[in-house]
């Protein structure tokens, strides 16, 4: 597993997640625009996605200087010298978290659906002989020992018609993929912290504060008697937040919100600007010149990463079976960035040009551009600092002349 992709999808959305969440926690957890936060929880959820799945994330191209490549020539003699497919002890432990992951998303949803295939079907809701009540997308069920169910189905339509599941189930999705992350639980507590107050504020607007009290406490499973006393036992510290959510006026910290929401909105953005792809004016030129060079910055080790960069290509390179068979060749300019790190990003294929005159040959583009995915090269460095830079190389395929007979 590379270096970048360890900060790509391991280091990186760990961090985004864990600060974008750590700051609601503290400025929007206890205020009680519970729309605006579930909008802002789901962005905060899908940010690093978004943002990964951008093609120049990590590189603001227009400060990015570009190097025109000599052409390199690929052909039937070159020696493959790559090990194929290896035994890669993080990708099997990684899979293995993500079938323990769908092996649980799968009994859970099991669990669900088996218990509404048992309880007995009524004209709003179904029926169980389990003591409690859920909303899973369309199907409500409430325990048949509950008390005023009345309250309860109102409790579990409003759940079903804000979709609070589709929050859940998106926390499931990514919990799938990122089950390395360590903070979903308390993802998931934020998440249905902020459904639960939604739905207590709702339900106010239909029954009275002390009628909706006696059922949530009976719910909880907390004595009528006991309920004042619950009030300071820790044991019931859930029940003591929505108390005290239902209690507090509807109110909106704009500066608190707007201090998330701009957070979510200003990553995104930056994200946005690295996005902007210059047109680079010289890259249709067949070949590349020493003159073409001389718009460069001084850097140190500019020939060495260079000759890495031709050797990796050139080395590592297969002529394409069906290629060779078709007698396909041609030449293709291929864009790509060399980051900090030394690895290529933002790979682009800028033209092509086949012999035959065809419009495309998909064998010999995409052998050209997995020799580019697959560069691990020294990254270039200035005053002894690494920066990324932009290439151009322009590829040409060609087969093997066969000798001619005498």
């Amino acid at each position: 597993m590379s270096n970048l992709l360890i900060i790509n999808w391991v280091l990186f959305p760990v961090f985004i997640w864990g600060l974008m969440f750590g700051l609601y926690h503290i400025l929007l957890r206890k205020e009680s625009s519970f729309v605006h936060n579930r909008i802002i929880l789901i962005s905060i959820l899908l940010l690093p996605i978004l943002m990964n799945f951008s093609p120049n994330f990590w590189v603001i191209e227009s400060e990015v200087p570009t190097i025109i490549l000599p052409e390199i020539l690929l052909n039937t003699d070159q020696i493959n010298t790559s090990k194929g497919l290896s035994f890669n002890f993080w990708w099997l432990f990684y899979g293995l978290g993500v079938f323990v992951q769908i092996s649980i998303a799968i009994y859970q949803i099991h669990q669900i659906g088996k218990m509404i295939h048992l309880a007995q079907k009524k004209k709003e809701y179904w029926e169980s002989e389990k003591r409690e009540a859920f909303c899973f997308w369309k199907w409500i069920v409430i325990g048949k020992q509950l008390p005023q169910k009345e309250v309860i189905l109102a409790h579990e339509k409003i759940h079903k018609q804000a979709f609070h599941s589709l929050d859940l189930s998106i926390l499931m999705l990514l919990r799938t993929f990122f089950w390395f992350v360590p903070i979903w639980n308390w993802v998931e507590k934020l998440l249905k912290e902020n459904h639960e107050f939604y739905v207590d504020q709702k339900i106010l607007e239909q029954f009275s504060y002390t009628d909706y009290l006696q059922v949530f406490a009976k719910s909880a499973h907390i004595p009528t008697k006991e309920m004042q006393r619950s009030l300071v036992n820790s044991h019931f510290t859930n029940f003591k937040k929505r108390i005290f959510m239902m209690k507090k006026e509807k109110t909106t910290s704009l500066w608190k919100t707007g201090l998330v929401a701009f957070s979510v909105i200003g990553l995104l953005g930056v994200n946005a600007i690295s996005c902007e792809t210059p047109e680079i004016e010289n890259h249709r030129q067949e070949e590349a010149s020493e003159a073409e060079y001389a718009h460069l910055p001084t850097t140190d080790n500019y020939q060495k990463v260079n000759a890495e960069i031709m050797q990796q290509i050139s080395t590592g390179f297969k002529y394409p079976e069906a290629a060779k068979k078709r007698g396909d060749s041609g030449k293709i300019f291929i864009q790509f960035v060399i980051t900090k790190e030394g690895t290529s990003k933002n790979l682009k294929v800028l033209r092509a040009k086949w012999d035959q005159g065809q419009e495309n040959v998909p064998e010999l583009l995409e052998a050209g551009k997995e020799m580019v995915r697959k560069l691990k090269v020294t990254p270039l460095t200035v005053d002894g600092n690494p920066v990324a830079v932009k290439y151009v190389l322009p590829i040409n395929f060609k087969l093997k002349e066969k000798p001619k007979k005498e």
